[in-house]
């Protein structure tokens, strides 16, 4: 299913602290007057903005310095500070939805405009897949919106340092390489095959690392979800390795846990809760 849908954030009017007759003018016309004044703009605003980041701008809330990167990694709530004084509001719309049960991308495009007068200031494209290595030990749809808000968050970061000179001090949330950025979900990291300690392969003590069954063992999960899981291996959706597991073994895992469960239910006589209260198919299932 493809989307195009258009969204604007509606945020409290409030004066500007930057005006727009501030800023470097927007002509065609090249003399040396124009020249003039934006390198004076640009070097007021760049002045502006060095001052604002040392007393306005807190370091792991607004932004996050990296070893061996030289400038510090703009965050989102970094980003909505600078907005705020350049008098810039977000305009967002989806370019591209892939919302299937093996993935959900997104691609998006995010506008700054001028608050007061509607100018359009600048853009970035931010792009999130639920295929990236920290998200693969979830179900792709059940962080269907993490997804969209990661894409939504990386455009309007890139967004606000192309359009308010921010990108001179800053460089690009690096959430999405190897540093764990304060908005990705709870229990996730750059590299999700560190994130967990390795567990033995026994089907009444092996716990899921994500998705719907989060925490739970195998045998505490419907069969219909174990056989899922087995063939989401076998077509290589899924790869145990990253976890430090074995193919085989790992899969012989979740089969011996569906006999195990098969005898349990025939010794009660009944079926999987689950499965008996709502007999519908997986993607049905409540949270």
């Amino acid at each position: 299913m493809k989307t195009d849908t258009e969204e604007t954030n509606e945020i409290i009017d409030v004066p500007a602290v930057v005006e727009e007759d501030k800023l470097p003018v927007a002509t065609d016309r090249i003399d040396s007057e124009t020249i003039i004044h934006n390198i004076e703009a640009q070097d007021k605003i760049i002045e502006k903005l060095k001052e604002y980041m040392k007393h306005h701008l807190e370091e792991n809330l607004d932004y996050g310095t990296i070893p061996g990167v030289k400038k510090p990694s703009l965050w989102k709530s970094g980003a909505e500070k600078i907005n705020f004084i350049f008098n810039l509001v977000p305009k967002f719309k989806i370019l591209k939805a892939k919302e299937y049960e093996e993935e959900y991308s997104y691609k998006i495009n995010c506008s700054l405009v001028n608050r007061n007068s509607g100018r359009f200031m600048g853009s970035g494209l931010g792009f999130c897949s639920s295929r990236e290595r920290k998200y693969r030990s979830s179900d792709p749809i059940d962080i269907a919106n993490t997804i969209i808000k990661m894409a939504e968050k990386r455009s309007y970061i890139g967004a606000t340092l192309k359009s308010t000179m921010a990108s001179f001090l800053f460089t690009q949330d690096l959430e999405d390489g190897n540093f764990k950025g304060k908005d990705e979900p709870k229990g996730s990291t750059g590299s999700p095959e560190k994130s967990y300690k390795k567990q033995e392969l026994n089907p009444e003590t092996f716990k899921m690392l994500g998705g719907k069954y989060k925490d739970k063992t195998l045998i505490q999960c419907p069969s219909w979800y174990l056989e899922g899981q087995i063939k989401w291996v076998e077509d290589g959706k899924s790869d145990p390795a990253k976890f430090g597991y074995d193919k085989t073994t790992y899969i012989g895992m979740f089969e011996k846990a569906l006999v195990i469960k098969k005898e349990k239910k025939e010794a009660k006589g009944g079926t999987d809760y689950v499965e008996e209260k709502f007999n519908v198919t997986p993607e049905d299932i409540p949270e």
